[in-house]
């Protein structure tokens, strides 16, 4: 295979499987990491397609790619490995797409589609951004929703990338690239419903690539390098930490291990722990208010008081203790969570309400191993059916698993034990009773270890 190289794939239960495109081809390459690799020519839509995959099922891949045609835009998905394809019209694809690692069957994409020519016979493009929430059958156009960028914006800047949180398919991010100040990040917190422009003080230089991790922390690629802007932050910082000043051309996060890797254009791969503000020691007095979370290497010591309503959120981790003094007081709605663990490791427990009085912590999801992202298993599908829910499972070791189906902030709805289950796949079905509109979480534990877990959303 030759030709200059773009998008790459892996499969997260099988490295010995991947994809990649050279030019306008997209290759399935099998035997990696072993003498017998080969790669086989599985499509060819057009020049520079751009893939996804499915988070929960690696056989399913998508590719998008820009159509010379009128109003023809369209995605490409494979069900078996790319060995056959369907076209689906209707999404522009060609600069990016985006899966959700906690909502499986949402897709985020961006491209341009042809809508006519002009007098002298050029072509007049639109630039779109879409949502689909049933694995791109059909898909909304986000485009022209309130403070999103105008389209002489778009059709001037290109869209680059598109960043999803880990654990929120809502909370998406979207960079653009070129040389417009002020038009360079923009952000929904209700999937692209309603946009914010979080540009901020970012030099006036091309955005290349955009990375969220699980507390919704953002890291940027741009012509000078990595550029950062916390949960809480107003602003965003510079985050080289040793990186050259070169353009960044992707940006891969893991979260179970506590770093963030950079691609350069023409210097490499360069790998650094996650941001971290860490200080040994922090002592916290006066109002708080917002949504904040303060982190130092030693200890925390708080009289703070929090203010503000519903929406208040506080966090404060350290690794000796959090010591909350005479004074400090949280109210009714707001919303405090005390931590004791490593700084810097890019992300909180998960906390889960286990009955009325108790809770369960979780320091983190079970981490990938052996080459594979779930090696306990996995949630593949989830079928809303109104009050029960038809679940698919993929189990890769023996072991007692429990699913847990809980409201957003938690508190559990109901519970369903499965005992001695074999490695293999299966189908159940969950009664979840009647739940008002929202959004959910459907967790999968195996030994009393979290080992995925997936949005519901309940129209």
């Amino acid at each position: 295979m030759g030709a200059d190289g773009f998008d790459a794939l892996l499969n997260y239960n099988d490295p010995t499987i991947g994809f990649a495109v050279a030019n306008r081809n997209i290759y399935q390459l099998t035997g990696l990491g072993t003498t017998n690799n080969t790669d086989s020519v599985l499509e060819s839509p057009s020049f520079f397609p751009v893939l996804a995959m499915n988070p929960t099922v690696p056989t399913t891949i998508y590719a998008g790619a820009y159509n010379a045609c009128t109003n023809c835009p369209s995605i490409k998905r494979s069900t078996n490995n790319g060995t056959t394809w369907t076209t689906i019209q209707g999404v522009a694809t060609n600069w990016a797409i985006a899966t959700c690692p906690s909502l499986s069957s949402r897709l985020y994409a961006a491209g341009l589609v042809r809508t006519g020519f002009d007098a002298s016979g050029n072509e007049i493009r639109d630039g779109r951004i879409q949502r689909s929430d049933n694995g791109g059958t059909t898909w909304t156009d986000l485009t022209n929703n309130a403070g999103f960028a105008s389209q002489a914006s778009i059709n001037g800047l290109t869209i680059t990338d598109i960043g999803v949180e880990e654990t929120n398919s809502s909370h998406v991010w979207v960079s653009l690239g070129g040389w417009r100040i002020g038009e360079k990040i923009y952000y929904s917190a209700d999937g692209g419903l309603t946009w914010v422009n979080r540009s901020g003080s970012l030099p006036n230089i091309p955005i290349n690539c955009i990375a969220s991790d699980n507390a919704n922390n953002i890291y940027i690629g741009t012509d000078i390098g990595v550029f950062y802007r916390g949960t809480a932050s107003t602003d965003w910082t510079p985050f080289y930490n040793g990186l050259p000043q070169v353009p960044i051309t992707d940006l891969i996060i893991n979260t179970a291990a506590g770093t963030i890797k950079a691609v350069t254009y023409g210097r490499g791969v360069w790998q650094s722990l996650v941001h971290s503000p860490c200080i040994p020691s922090l002592t916290l007095s006066g109002s708080i208010a917002g949504n904040q979370f303060f982190e130092a290497s030693g200890d925390i010591s708080s009289t703070s008081v929090l203010t503000g309503g519903e929406g208040t959120k506080i966090g404060m981790k350290a690794t000796n203790y959090v010591l909350l003094n005479i004074g400090f007081t949280a109210s009714t709605q707001q919303e405090f969570k005390a931590y004791i663990g490593a700084c810097g490791n890019g992300g909180v427990p998960f906390n889960i309400l286990t009955d009325s009085s108790s809770q369960m912590e979780i320091s983190s999801i079970a981490p990938p191993a052996n080459g594979m992202k779930f090696p306990y298993g996995n949630l593949t599908t989830i079928e809303n059916l109104g009050q029960a829910l038809n679940i698919s499972i993929r189990t890769a070791r023996e072991g007692n698993q429990q699913l847990l189906f809980t409201d957003s902030k938690g508190t559990i709805i109901r519970k369903q034990n499965d005992l001695n289950i074999s490695i293999g796949e299966r189908t159940l079905e969950m009664e979840i009773g009647k739940n008002t509109p929202g959004t959910y979480y459907l967790f999968l534990y195996q030994d009393n270890i979290l080992i995925h877990f997936q949005e519901v959303i309940v129209q």
